[in-house]
């Protein structure tokens, strides 16, 4: 007697469906087919060739780095205070892509995948104390809208070449309110609009809640959550500190959920 051992892969869709197909390494030829979720009849059996050397899968990776100094301004009319920050901004895009076959990280040069773009933008804000102690505002962020569109050097050729993705930074307006106390200030803000998503992912909305500590006057602790009402998977916790001595403000701050991890860090001071 002798024992076969199989390997089943399977994939179920919304359905109830079961597409199944037989892996046995010492077969070239795989089986494919289909079980009925309800019925649990078995359908659309029949057998493929299969090579390891023919798969057309690629490993796709695209990201954006972000950098901007700005300088802001405001000043009162009447009851409202007014802002506004026109500031530089340096994005780098990083667009890659090989087929699962040929991907090899060993000769792997970033600056083949990257392209830098500079230009300038603007946010402006408005805000309004209330006779309870709350401010009330808004502010409308990257009001120029800029398109960044991804390159990549032809590893035969060594020739750029445009990848076609674009990553699109829309202008964005949010609402907030904010209550100041001697030991901190509780925050709450919402995004007017959904953001689209970044190449092909689900877009974004915020509401954003958060609570800085500041207890000594020149040293604060933050910590926040960001629900995004367009994905519920990518709302992230917040946590930061900040030091602020003498007008002068270093923040540092990190955000993330089980998939997705980002930091900031931010300078400034006050004349």
């Amino acid at each position: 007697n002798r024992a076969n051992h199989h390997a089943m892969d399977g994939t179920l869709d919304f359905n109830g469906n079961l597409y199944f197909s037989d892996d046995l390494n010492t077969n070239p030829y795989r089986s494919i087919g289909k079980i009925d979720g309800r019925t649990g009849e078995i359908t659309n059996v029949q057998v493929v060739d299969f090579s390891e050397d023919n798969i057309e899968s690629t490993v796709d990776v695209m990201g954006l780095g972000w950098m901007e100094v700005g300088v802001s301004l405001s000043t009162h009319l009447g009851d409202f205070a007014c802002g506004v920050t026109p500031k530089f901004v340096r994005a780098r895009i990083f667009d890659y892509s090989a087929s699962a076959l040929s991907a090899d990280v060993s000769d792997f040069d970033v600056t083949d995948y990257q392209t830098d773009y500079e230009n300038f933008n603007i946010d402006i804000g408005f805000a309004r104390e209330t006779a309870d102690g709350w401010i009330i505002g808004m502010v409308g962020k990257n009001l120029i809208e800029q398109k960044y569109k991804g390159y990549r050097r032809d590893p035969v050729t060594q020739v750029i070449e445009p990848t076609g993705n674009v990553i699109t930074i829309s202008p964005t307006i949010q609402v907030g309110a904010a209550r100041q106390e001697e030991w901190g200030t509780v925050a709450v803000d919402f995004d007017l609009q959904e953001t689209e998503g970044f190449n092909g992912l689900p877009g974004s909305q915020y509401l954003s809640t958060g609570v800085e500590l500041d207890p000594w006057g020149w040293g604060q602790v933050r910590a926040g959550y960001r629900a995004n009402l367009s994905d519920s998977e990518r709302s992230v916790l917040s946590a930061g500190i900040g030091i602020s001595p003498f007008g002068i403000h270093v923040d540092l701050a990190v955000a993330g959920n089980k998939n997705e991890l980002g930091a900031a860090a931010q300078f400034g001071f006050r004349f």
